[in-house]
Formats: C-alpha cells, structure tokens, sequence
C-alpha cells in the first residue's frame, strides 16, 4: 500500500494550502499532538503565520471522528500570550489588519457553507498586561471546493478539515491546489 506524507512545505511562499494527512489509524493520538503543532509551531510562536504551518488537515474517515475530537481539544487548550512567556502556547497576529482580514475569511467560508467547530473571532478578555492582535484557534470543515475559501491561504490558527473514504482520495484532496509545486502521489 503506498504511504502518504506530510507535505511541510513545496517551496517559498508556494506551500500555504500544504496538506497535513491521517494515512494510519493506530497513530491518531501522536498525529493530533504533531498536527496541533503544524498549525502552531511551539517553537516559534507564529501562530500560523508561516509557510510551513499546516492548513488542510486531510483525514480518513474510519479515524476522522476520534482525530477530530482530539485535534479540537487540543486546539483548545492554547493560551494566547507574548511568545517569550513560557506559559503562553498561541501567539499573536503580526497586525490588526492580520487579524481582520483572518475574521473576514473565516466569515466568508462560514457564509459559503463551511462549519465552524471551534473558535472563528479574536480572543478578547486577555489577562491584564497582555498585547497583541489574537485569533482563537479556529477548525472549519465541510469546505467544499465551490467555497472562495477552498484555495485561499488562513494566514493564522486556522485549520480546514477534511474527510475521505480512502488514501486515494486524500492524494487527490491533497493535490487539489492551483498552488502544488511537487504533487503527493
């Protein structure tokens, strides 16, 4: 059987739809920790602002329920904060018009059929002291491909979730990008 991998990242500025995909059910628990991190690098506290961060997260669905469960309360568990704050797990956007234009395109997805599962508005009721233009870690599923979110970059905590019946179709899921450099096959 052909394994699918983690495509991080296909190139500069080409990989912000890069896909995160669930080929092995056994290996749900430790994929929700390596996927929560995708969409936040702990290292780097960029709250999804890079190329590398993971958008699509592509799951089978004989494992979807249970992955998203999980995925969805570990999302939950981030505490937005300054980066250098050894308690904080989510950082703040590079700029207000970051974040407005993140509320704006998670709106959009919602408007055109997406779900909201978690999250979707700026964080408010920081702790006092606490700087900074944040975004609740966000999951929107059911994105069809007639959505004008399906091809658009969520420059942030914002992951597009999928379900297929079969490692096939998270190939072509996973492929189903104007912005593919090197296809998964």
């Amino acid at each position: 059987m052909e394994r699918l991998e983690y495509d991080r990242c296909g190139g500069p500025e080409l990989a912000h739809l890069a896909a995160f995909t669930l080929p092995e059910p056994q290996a749900v628990e430790v994929l929700v920790r390596v996927a929560a991190a995708s969409i936040n690098p702990l290292d780097l506290g960029n709250a999804g602002q890079d190329c590398t961060a993971s958008k699509r997260f592509i799951v089978l669905e004989a494992v979807a329920d249970d992955f998203l469960e999980k995925f969805k309360a570990a999302l939950a568990q981030l505490k937005p904060g300054d980066p250098m704050d050894e308690h904080s797990t989510l950082a703040p956007l590079s700029s207000v018009e970051a974040l407005d234009k993140l509320e704006q395109q998670v709106q959009t997805a919602v408007q055109h059929g997406a779900k909201l599962l978690l999250g979707g508005q700026r964080v408010t009721g920081l702790q006092a002291g606490t700087k900074g233009n944040f975004m609740q870690p966000t999951i929107l599923t059911d994105i069809a491909e007639n959505n004008p979110m399906f091809s658009e970059e969520f420059f942030g905590p914002v992951a597009l979730f999928f379900r297929v019946p079969d490692e096939a179709a998270a190939v072509a899921l996973a492929n189903n990008s104007p912005f593919v450099q090197d296809n998964i096959a």
